[in-house]
């Protein structure tokens, strides 16, 4: 059965609109400059999952951001069957930066999902839910990020 119509693009239809690279490179929405520097599995014997070590840099000349404020809504592995694994505890989440300043984080995704292959990271900020009263702003229409683990910035 075929309906009649534009046909609809292979793939990425539902995927998220945001800031594409690849690892180890920067990306920078206006106000986060975020990059991933490795993702690996966890160490055995104990859970299993990954880890993944990504930087955060307050990219703005204003003190005191913290994603809490401008639009946090997670930080999700991508497997390459397309689930999706979010971390817990995600320490930068709360913290306010100072202009120019940030943090290295080792984010922990658990699953026992091992046999599948991470595929991208996903950094989920919406500009609709800003709480912040700093004036900073996004200068991109989609602030998240989305980075590539199979390729090289």
């Amino acid at each position: 059965l075929t309906l009649p119509g534009p046909p609809q693009a292979q793939g990425g239809a539902n995927q998220v609109a945001a800031l594409e690279g690849c690892l180890n490179e920067w990306l920078f929405n206006g106000i986060w400059r975020f990059r991933v520097l490795s993702v690996e599995p966890l160490p055995a014997g104990g859970r299993e999952g990954w880890k993944a070590k990504v930087e955060l840099r307050n990219g703005t000349n204003v003190n005191g951001a913290a994603l809490a404020g401008t639009g946090w809504q997670g930080l999700l592995l991508v497997l390459d069957n397309g689930n999706t694994i979010e971390s817990g505890y995600v320490q930068m989440r709360d913290k306010p930066f100072a202009q120019g300043t940030g943090m290295v984080q080792e984010a922990v995704f658990y699953s026992k999902e091992t046999d599948r292959t991470p595929t991208k990271l996903l950094l989920l900020l919406n500009p609709k839910r800003m709480l912040t009263t700093l004036p900073v702003r996004y200068t991109v229409p989609d602030p998240s990020f989305r980075v590539r683990l199979d390729c090289r910035g």
